[in-house]
């Protein structure tokens, strides 16, 4: 957030705005939905390794601010495309992409950590 808020990154600044940000918009939207689906999943996986060393609430945790991380980033996503037009150079405009920039590395990194785990669980 803070290197695109000292960079001054503009939509004026990207060359294709509302496409990047539409594709923003879409990925977070679908990731949103995947993981809200795969809070269905917890309780199975309570019931294997997780629950045994007491981490299933903490893997519940995690994927709710995962799923929070990319709803976020889909609301600020819209706010882009609705509010601000490819031109807008206002400091407000900068600030929602920095926050959607963000939100949507956090989401990621995030997500990225959760699949670890799933992937490295043994389910004996």
């Amino acid at each position: 957030m803070f290197v695109t808020l000292k960079l001054g990154v503009s939509p004026s600044s990207l060359p294709n705005y509302i496409d990047s940000i539409s594709n923003i918009l879409s990925f977070s939207s679908l990731t949103t939905a995947i993981f809200m689906a795969a809070l269905v999943f917890v309780p199975r996986l309570g019931k294997g390794i997780l629950h045994k060393l007491g981490t299933d609430k903490k893997f519940l945790e995690r994927i709710l601010v995962v799923t929070f991380l990319y709803f976020a980033t889909s609301v600020f996503s819209l706010l882009a495309i609705v509010i601000w037009s490819s031109e807008s150079s206002s400091w407000y405009s900068v600030l929602n992409l920095s926050l959607i920039f963000a939100l949507l590395s956090a989401g990621v990194s995030e997500s990225l950590y959760i699949f670890y785990v799933l992937f490295e669980t043994n389910y004996s």
